[in-house]
């Protein structure tokens, strides 16, 4: 869990912002229920990370920011989803 909180607060610093992440422990639409993030196992065979945290999320943010801007369903998805009891 560190790891992404890590994340998320790179992503803030960079963008100047305060972020609060809001952990609620319910399934979201769209979350994977089982998965611990890490690199342990690729670093126990040698994978070493090219760039720091803070050169990768700037790179993201950067490619982020020339990306075309798509509608985002995630909210009507997920009241549907709930209506009908599948979440």
């Amino acid at each position: 869990m560190e790891a992404v909180l890590d994340l998320v607060a790179e992503i803030g610093r960079q963008l100047g912002c305060s972020v609060e992440p809001q952990i609620v422990g319910q399934f979201r639409l769209g979350d994977i229920r089982h998965f611990r993030p890490g690199v342990s196992k690729l670093a126990a065979l040698g994978w070493r990370a090219r760039d720091s945290l803070e050169e990768t999320v700037r790179r993201y943010l950067e490619w982020f920011t020339d990306q075309r801007i798509m509608p985002d369903y995630l909210l009507e998805a997920e009241t549907s989803m709930r209506r009908l009891g599948v979440i």
